[in-house]
């Protein structure tokens, strides 16, 4: 949604961006400056230039089974390793947040006295052009419904731990880095307790790639 500000607030020269709660905040100037001379010109020197706003916001999608990723066998890249295949889609609960979204949008448009422009209400981004990589590994503590434990440990291979977004049961609308950074040092402390606690597994591990822990004091 657009919404063009005709109030008096000074005109914006450049383009940036502000961090929302709800996603981001664009603040760019329309190319009206051009016209403004002729304007004042015939409306006088109470005509104000014209800024724009465009609000941009971000909602989750709830983990379902027909969202998924899976091997696309019958097709392959140029290396022949067999392509991924995509299933996705929202369903009622994502239609029911749109609406509230553009709602929220709508009273924020309008506490500013801004002017919003024609849009159509269930407009949406195309699918997959602005995502997180997060997902397809998700971590559980059922192994016939997850594939990493509550350490982003595998189930089944436990010398392999999987340190990054592919854990995520489900990614709310923020950016992950941080809870990556987090669950990748619960699951290195994790692996250091192992390591310093005599567990065979990993002191193999370790001893292939030539690293030795410090004794205990």
């Amino acid at each position: 949604m657009r919404a063009a500000n005709s109030g008096g607030v000074p005109k914006c020269h450049y383009c940036g961006a502000c961090g929302e709660g709800c996603g981001t905040a664009s603040f760019f100037n329309t190319g009206e400056q051009r016209v403004v001379p002729a304007k004042r010109a015939i409306l006088g020197a109470g005509c104000v230039d014209s800024a724009r706003i465009e609000l941009h916001p971000f909602g989750e999608v709830l983990p379902r089974a027909t969202n998924r990723i899976a091997v696309n066998a019958g097709r392959v890249d140029r290396y022949g390793v067999p392509v991924t295949h995509i299933d996705f889609d929202i369903e009622e609960y994502e239609r029911k947040m749109i609406e509230a979204i553009y709602d929220n949008v709508e009273k924020i448009l309008y506490g500013m006295r801004a002017e919003a422009l024609p849009c159509r209400r269930d407009e949406i981004d195309v699918f997959g052009c602005a995502v997180h990589e997060n997902g397809t590994c998700r971590m559980g503590n059922d192994p016939q419904r997850s594939m990493l434990n509550g350490y982003s440990q595998m189930h089944e291979v436990s010398n392999l731990f999987a340190v990054d977004g592919s854990a995520f049961p489900t990614a709310s609308d923020k950016n992950p880095t941080l809870t990556i950074m987090a669950l990748s040092w619960r699951a290195t402390d994790r692996l250091a307790k192992r390591i310093l606690g005599g567990d065979a597994c990993a002191q193999l591990a370790n001893a292939m790639i030539g690293y030795e822990p410090a004794a205990r004091a």
